[in-house]
């Protein structure tokens, strides 16, 4: 999958965090109106314009110490904040071999620790392709 980094964040190729799977999804803002005891083909579709892209990247970050894992997962939680716009530096990039660079918000991020596993982050990201200037 080569390198994948989100803003500064690194989320493959530091030999510490790797992507698992990245899925992309784009939804179109459609209205459907069926007319009253028509079938299907009778249907108006009504297109108000434009398309969300979303992308969904998951993965597991593998530390060494408790301090690495600190470190990773401020650093992760840092990438989301109350306040995404131009003035607070957003939206940020996104980079990976397929996509290439995009520019993103994050709608969702998430990471797991547990029992058994004390250096090992799973953790999820949902963004949100973004123009530059918005």
């Amino acid at each position: 999958m080569g390198n994948v980094t989100i803003g500064t964040l690194t989320l493959q190729g530091d030999d510490k965090s790797f992507v698992g799977e990245i899925s992309s999804r784009k939804e179109s803002v459609l209205t459907p109106m069926p007319f009253y005891t028509l079938d299907s083909d009778q249907t108006d579709v009504f297109d108000f314009g434009g398309v969300v892209k979303t992308i969904n990247v998951s993965g597991v970050f593998i530390g060494t110490s408790n301090s690495d894992c600190i470190t990773f997962k401020n650093a992760f939680e840092g990438l989301q904040q109350g306040h995404q716009d131009n003035i607070s530096g957003y939206p940020i990039t996104f980079v990976q071999d397929i996509i290439e660079t995009i520019y993103v918000k994050i709608m969702d991020s998430e990471w797991t620790n547990v029992g058994g596993e004390p250096f090992i982050i799973r953790w999820n990201l949902k963004l949100v392709e973004s123009s530059q200037n918005s």
